[in-house]
C-alpha cells in the first residue's frame, strides 16, 4: 500500500495541465493586500515587452526555502531585459515580512491574504511552489515547479525559440500518466513514462516515477539500470544528483544501489562546491551506509556548519550525533577484539 500511495503522490505533483488555468489562457489580474518589494505589477496589463513569473509560495514550505535563492538568482540574471518576477503567499504580514527580510527576496512580493489572486491563478493545482509565465501579450505560456524548467522556458522566450504546443502536448502525456496511475493501470503507466522520458524534456520526477512503478510491480531489479540513466541524465545538476543519491541509498535493500549513490553523491557536493548542507547530508549518509563511520560524521559536521549563519539545524545536528554515538561504539567493539585473547 505504500508503494502504490507513493506512486500515486509523485505522479500527482507532475503535471500543471489538471488545473483550471491553462495554456494559452489570458493571466488573471494580480491583485494584492500589500507589495513588500517593488511597486505593484499586473501581467494582465500588457504592455508588448515585459515577461512575467508569479510563483506561489508560502513560509511554512520547505521546498519554497529552495526555490527563493533560485528565483533570486534569477532575477538578477534577467534584470535588464524586462524579466518581472512575483512572489505570491496568502499569509499574514507579520508571519511573511521576517521571512522575506531573512531570505533577502530580491523580486517582488504580494501579499494576497484574500485569496483573489490565489484562486484565480492556483484552482485546481494541488501544491506549491508553483510558477506561471505570462508572455508580453498577457498570455500564460508555462506553468510548473520553478525549479523545474521555468529558467530554459525563459530562455527560450528570450531567444524567441520556446515551443508552447511541445509543453502543451507534454503536459498532456503528464496527465495521460496520472489517470493511468490513479486507475491502478501499471503496465500502460510504466510505457507512458518511457514516452516522456523519450520527449527529450527529462524531468527528475519522471524517473521517480518509474522507479515507483517498477517497485509496485516487484520489478526491483532493474533499479540499478534506472539509476545509470538518471545518472547520465543528471550529470550536471547538483540537485537532481542528490535525490538520485538519497534514493539509491536510503530505499529498501532490494533497492538500493550504493555504488551509484557514492557516485551522485561526490559528484553533487563537487558541483555545489560543499556548500549545501542538504548535498553534504546525503554523501554523510552514503559513507554511513557503507560502514565508512568516521568519513561520515567529518561530513555531517560539515553539512551542519554549511547551515545558515547563526541558525542550527535540529535535523542535521541530530545525523551528526547518531554518527558519533555509531563511531564510538564502532572503535569499542573494535577495541575489545584487539583485546581479546587469542583462541
Amino acid at each position: 500500500m505504500k508503494k502504490i500511495i507513493a506512486v500515486i503522490l509523485l505522479a500527482s505533483s507532475l503535471s500543471a495541465a489538471a488545473g483550471a488555468l491553462k495554456l494559452g489562457d489570458p493571466a488573471p489580474a494580480v491583485k494584492a493586500d500589500l507589495w513588500l518589494n517593488g511597486d505593484p505589477v499586473n501581467p494582465a496589463e500588457r504592455d508588448g515587452e515585459t515577461l512575467y513569473v508569479v510563483e506561489f509560495w508560502a513560509t511554512w514550505c520547505p521546498p519554497c526555502r529552495k526555490s527563493i535563492p533560485h528565483l533570486n538568482e534569477l532575477q538578477a540574471k534577467w534584470k535588464d531585459q524586462k524579466v518581472v518576477f512575483i512572489g505570491i503567499t496568502d499569509e499574514p504580514e507579520e508571519t511573511v515580512r521576517p521571512f522575506f527580510e531573512k531570505m533577502k527576496m530580491a523580486y517582488h512580493v504580494a501579499i494576497d491574504t484574500n485569496r483573489v489572486t490565489v484562486d484565480a491563478y492556483m484552482k485546481d493545482i494541488p501544491g506549491i511552489p508553483h510558477a506561471f509565465v505570462v508572455d508580453s501579450k498577457g498570455l500564460v505560456v508555462w506553468s510548473g515547479h520553478p525549479l523545474s524548467g521555468l529558467e530554459e522556458t525563459i530562455e527560450g522566450m528570450l531567444a524567441g525559440t520556446y515551443d508552447m504546443e511541445k509543453t502543451r502536448a507534454l503536459q498532456k502525456i503528464e496527465q495521460e500518466l496520472q489517470e493511468l496511475v490513479m486507475n491502478g493501470n501499471y503496465e500502460k503507466a510504466a510505457a507512458k513514462v518511457e514516452e516522456l522520458i523519450s520527449q527529450g524534456s527529462v524531468k527528475m520526477e519522471y524517473f521517480q516515477v518509474q522507479l515507483g512503478l517498477l517497485a509496485q510491480t516487484g520489478e526491483t531489479a532493474r533499479f540499478p539500470e534506472v539509476y545509470q540513466r538518471m545518472f547520465a541524465a543528471f550529470e550536471g545538476d547538483a540537485e537532481s544528483l542528490n535525490t538520485l543519491a538519497w534514493i539509491a541509498c536510503t530505499s529498501p535493500f532490494s533497492m538500493c544501489d550504493l555504488d551509484i549513490a557514492w557516485k551522485a553523491a561526490q559528484r553533487a557536493v563537487e558541483l555545489s562546491g560543499r556548500k549545501d548542507p542538504t548535498v553534504l547530508d546525503t554523501l554523510a549518509r552514503v559513507y554511513y551506509a557503507l560502514g565508512m563511520l568516521e568519513e561520515a560524521a567529518a561530513v555531517q559536521e560539515e553539512a551542519v556548519k554549511a547551515g545558515e549563519a547563526g541558525e542550527k539545524d535540529p535535523d542535521l545536528e541530530a545525523t551528526l550525533a547518531y554518527f558519533r554515538s555509531a563511531l564510538v561504539t564502532q572503535r569499542r567493539i573494535a577495541a575489545k577484539k584487539e583485546a581479546a585473547p587469542a583462541p
